[in-house]
């Protein structure tokens, strides 16, 4: 809750406070239980502790944003610099190159190599799973997830998928020279 919002429900609590005593003084009982009731309230809206779940859920959300955003940026990179070209046959392997170019960049292999940290902390994985593979599968997440942290890599895969459905096209629509 808000700082301001906190302080009006107090005042609120005090006002009804002030009344419910001086109907309490003025022996009418009835109106002054009501006051007490409405305090209550009013005192209860100000101080809401959040529950155990909720305090961890929030610090799980920030825990690691840095190391996210990183490899979100570098991944941004990395997608505006993708030429298309007949390597990318579809959209499937546009994930793989663009995990392929984090891993060659050196600046990026360490954002990459810190968000796996990151994701594979406390986790203990049957099948070894490469850093690169699991980032091929959160990068998958966010672009085709209900929850959109990353709307500008969304819209930059999509754009890049178009222009390699644009190429497909173009090559089955291309007849091919005769030999001879």
């Amino acid at each position: 809750m808000v700082k301001g919002a906190i302080d009006d429900a107090l005042e609120i609590v005090i006002a009804y406070w002030i009344e419910a005593r001086n109907a309490y003084n003025n022996q009418n009982t009835l109106r002054a239980l009501n006051c007490l009731i409405e305090a209550r309230f009013y005192l209860g809206i100000t101080y809401s502790p959040k529950t155990d779940y909720e305090a961890k859920s929030e610090a799980g959300e920030k825990s690691g944003k840095k190391e996210r955003d990183a490899i979100a940026a570098a991944a941004l990179e990395v997608m505006d610099r993708i030429k298309i070209d007949k390597t990318l046959r579809s959209p499937d392997f546009l994930l793989g190159k663009v995990v392929e170019m984090i891993e060659a960049d050196p600046i990026h292999a360490k954002a990459l190599e810190d968000f796996s940290k990151l994701t594979a902390k406390g986790k203990r994985v049957q099948h070894p799973v490469s850093a690169g593979d699991r980032f091929a599968n959160t990068l998958s997440k966010w672009i085709t997830g209900k929850d959109q942290p990353y709307p500008r890599i969304t819209t930059l895969y999509q754009h890049l998928c178009r222009q390699i459905e644009a190429a497909a096209l173009n090559k089955k629509r291309t007849p091919r020279k005769a030999n001879g």
